[in-house]
């Protein structure tokens, strides 16, 4: 026991922790800031022998009232609570107790221990036949004995013994007193329903009978203690127990200045009186944050430290009382150093200093400090990027709620900011296990947002949405009642040319019902008519029965055509049938994208058929490809074809009206990424794309839209080395890290004169003939039977290679002037926006001065 004299102390018995505003740990021990103790309430047992057998203590807090019911004779021969081993007789189901003086009422309640004879552990209901005896029922046993206690009356009265001063056993005052005090323990502790724990609080070199009564509950209310005799029980105690009101009533401690300090590497025991107090009471501590080698209490009257290694020698001083923290969420640990946003800007707070690192954002900030920065600010500490990320509200903003976040690196000392949905949050943190970073954005406070950490060109975007990307482009449909011509118009230019094969797919239910065959007589290959360059004409199979318009696919020449195939024993050459002619010639490259079951099962493995294709001409609709290896069956089925005459450039996203795709965006699937080079709203849900690069997955692939997020590059004024010298900018050159590094960007300028110049849309085709530069990569080619990388390639590239420069004249209305200012607007997912070098080509201007 703690009160043993070879033990710590009842001081430092394991108490709960309190409630706290803010928890540390530091040198293996956890402190609770800020904090409201448990209600608790003292009582000394003080003369039992003041008690009269019957009388009840009452516990309440208002609601809630529990009765304790004494019990007790002039030789303590009661039972009351105490747990006693005595024979028991069974007779059918009735026990019999015989027991000299028990003590018990009619109707009270024991509890069976324990039992030799089979009786069953629990509680029962007892009847007294006398003073002596009583019996209670069970299901089942036989004579031997029992351990048992006393619980509680028939009308739910705990029970307690009462024990006094005797010579025969000799038990003395302070005996006395330490019984009847352990007994009243117990029955609140047996008492599963109390409000209360009850601890023996007395140490061995003090006077017993010592009890403290604890709230079991932190939002449990102050509760009282009265007794039904104060003049005998109500004097047994001190404080004296009345018999009304609530004189002798529980306190809870509040320290809003307080520290309490647990045992070394228990956080969950916390002794009672383990406490410093931190400056001024008037003030309350707002957060706590451990460093290596101390401990940093942040207040609104200034910054404290703790140092020591032990309850022993804790000790508190003040570090600046000059510097206040402006909102508690923005405290935040980094590099061995607490950063938050104080009444002096965002400060560094180490173990010997504090700093102030913001002047360069100064302005930004002091305009908010007397806004509601409690409610609206958050930070998070970024170790492995080296950043402390603050979202606050901007300047003259009328949102509600923080609408940006910056970003402080501690290496460079450089101020960046973040905007947008998912980049301002509410509240954030960092999960070790990934060092990813995971926010509750501030307008979306349903949701979590993760950062995307994969290493590569895919943590260049933004937000992802799953979306179905079919390899065709959407267009409208109308056809006549006895017609087999069918009018597709589109909202782009469709780049075909007369009687070009394309490949027709997924008609609308509308135009399905239109034909006889249903869908079979719109597609698969048609042979199309130019009427103009956004409306071209096909046959159908069959004349429709009835007018009808709606939306429907095409592809140029054979994309995902399912197509006949015939395989022959014992032979590698596969036969395929077109039902238009499908224009290939004898060297030209198909892509098989998918065989049937029966194909399949014609091979000794699918990839004997699958994938890049050589065709061998045979006729206008007819043609052949080899297979790797001989065919192990025959098998006449259909297979899925793509050939290599079209681009793939153009695709249609199918939005399921989520979210709406624009220019800069990407398409991610089968590890490669598509950015979209320009796109338009064909309806609510439907966008056609223009891709960068072809697109290389099948329209029936599991396809990702990333949005791509707005980066913007605002340089310091360039003066050149002379402030006050006009100067004549004439080019602007930007050296990127490689071709990963930017394909479109926009460009800006600002002068002394002109706030904001033309502004310059620049890509990476400019200098090369509209014609992309070939940046490396074996994929694109139509031997081989996968891909060998190219610039679809989600994987980033971090060396320095060739990469196209963008180089500009300054425009006319900014290219004089004593200053510069280059503004660089990027988004275009998948893009690093690396930036290898400027350049920027000036010359002075000077006056000619003549007689």
């Amino acid at each position: 026991m703690y009160t043993n004299s070879n033990q710590e102390g009842i001081l430092q018995a394991n108490a709960r922790p309190p409630r706290a505003e803010d928890i540390a740990v530091f040198k293996g021990y956890a402190f609770y800031a800020n904090t409201v103790q448990y209600h608790l309430l003292s009582l000394t047992t003080v003369d039992p022998s003041l008690i009269a057998n019957g009388n009840t203590l009452s516990l309440t807090d208002g609601v809630t009232t529990e009765t304790y019911r004494f019990y007790g004779d002039a030789t303590n021969a009661p039972v009351g609570n105490e747990t006693v081993t005595n024979a028991v007789t069974v007779a059918g189901t009735t026990a019999t107790v015989n027991r000299t003086a028990h003590g018990f009422q009619n109707n009270d309640y024991i509890r069976v221990l324990s039992a030799v004879g089979g009786i069953s552990a629990g509680e029962y209901q007892i009847t007294v036949t006398t003073a002596n005896q009583f019996t209670f029922t069970v299901a089942s046993g036989a004579t031997g004995s029992i351990t048992f206690e006393g619980t509680r009356t028939s009308t739910g009265q705990r029970i307690v013994k009462r024990v006094i001063t005797t010579a025969t056993p000799i038990i003395t005052v302070s005996q006395a007193i330490y019984y009847t005090a352990s007994y009243l323990i117990k029955a609140f502790n047996r008492n599963s329903t109390s409000i209360v724990y009850a601890q023996y609080t007395s140490e061995v070199t003090q006077p017993p009978g010592a009890i403290t009564l604890l709230a079991k509950n932190l939002d449990q209310d102050a509760f009282s203690l009265t007794t039904n005799a104060p003049s005998a029980l109500g004097q047994a105690f001190e404080p004296v127990i009345p018999s009304s009101g609530t004189s002798v009533q529980s306190e809870a401690d509040i320290g809003p200045n307080r520290l309490y300090i647990s045992k070394i590497n228990e956080p969950e025991a916390v002794p009672l009186f383990n406490t410093r107090d931190v400056g001024s009471r008037a003030s309350p501590i707002l957060r706590v944050a451990a460093l290596r080698d101390s401990l940093i209490i942040l207040k609104d009257d200034g910054i404290y430290r703790l140092n020591g290694d032990s309850t022993s020698n804790f000790t508190v001083t003040a570090l600046d009382n000059t510097v206040f923290v402006k909102a508690t969420d923005s405290v935040s640990v980094l590099n061995n150093s607490v950063y938050c946003l104080s009444n002096q800007g965002v400060v560094q707070i180490t173990d010997s200093a504090v700093r102030i690192v913001s002047r360069i954002i100064e302005p930004l900030l002091t305009a908010i400090l007397g806004q509601d920065l409690e409610n609206n600010t958050s930070a998070v500490g970024y170790e492995s990027e080296r950043l402390y990320l603050l979202s606050v509200k901007r300047p003259n903003t009328l949102s509600p709620v923080a609408d940006v976040t910056y970003c402080y690196n501690y290496l460079t000392e450089a101020w960046t900011s973040w905007t947008g949905a998912n980049k301002v949050f509410f509240n954030g943190f960092l999960r070790p296990s990934d060092d990813k970073l995971y926010f509750i954005p501030t307008l979306a406070q349903n949701k979590i947002v993760k950062e995307r950490k994969e290493q590569n060109l895919i943590d260049y975007t933004g937000q992802e949405f799953c979306a179905p990307v079919v390899k065709a482009m959407i267009g409208s449909v109308v056809v006549n009642a006895g017609s087999d011509v069918v009018t597709v118009t589109t909202l782009v230019n469709h780049g075909l040319s007369q009687g070009q094969l394309v490949t027709v797919s997924r008609p609308t239910s509308t135009l399905t019902a239109a034909f006889a065959g249903g869908a079979a007589d719109l597609i698969g290959l048609r042979t199309v008519s130019i009427v103009s360059e956004k409306e071209f004409t096909f046959t159908a199979s069959s004349l429709a029965t009835a007018g009808a318009v709606g939306d429907i696919y095409t592809a140029p020449y054979i994309s995902e055509a399912s197509l006949t195939a015939t395989v022959v024993n014992g032979l590698q050459t596969v036969t395929i049938v077109t039902a238009e002619p499908h224009g290939l010639i004898t060297g030209d490259a198909i892509t098989i994208e998918e065989i049937s079951a029966g194909i399949a099962a014609s091979f000794a493995i699918p990839s004997d058929l699958l994938g890049y294709r050589s065709v061998t001409f045979i006729d206008a609709t007819t043609f052949s490809v080899l297979a790797t290896n001989p065919a192990t069956g025959s098998a006449t089925d259909q297979v899925v074809v793509t050939d290599k005459k079209q681009s793939n450039l153009m695709v249609t996203i199918d939005t399921v009206g989520l979210f709406a795709p624009g220019t800069g965006d990407a398409i991610v699937c089968e590890g490669r990424l598509y950015k979209i080079e320009s796109i338009i709203k064909y309806s609510t849900q439907a966008y056609i794309a223009t891709l960068q690069t072809a697109y290389k997955a099948t329209s029936s692939s599991l396809a990702f839209v990333h949005l791509a997020y707005r980066t913007l590059v605002k340089f310091s004024p360039l003066v050149m080395g002379q402030v006050g010298l006009l100067k004549q900018f004439s080019e602007f050159q930007c050296t990127f890290r490689n071709f990963q590094s930017c394909s479109n960007i926009s460009l800006d300028f600002s002068s002394d004169s002109v706030t904001s110049s033309t502004k310059q849309q620049w890509n990476y085709k400019v200098g090369t003939n509209g014609t992309a530069p070939s940046f490396g990569g074996w994929g694109e080619l139509e031997w081989g039977n996968f891909p060998w990388g190219g610039e679809a390639s989600i994987q980033r590239i971090y060396s320095t290679q060739p990469a196209v420069i963008l180089r500009t004249y300054v425009p006319r209305e900014v290219f004089i002037g004593t200053f510069i200012q280059p503004i660089l607007d990027h988004k275009v997912a998948g893009e690093p926006l690396e930036l290898q070098a400027i350049s920027l080509f000036s010359k002075p201007v000077t006056q000619r001065v003549s007689r």
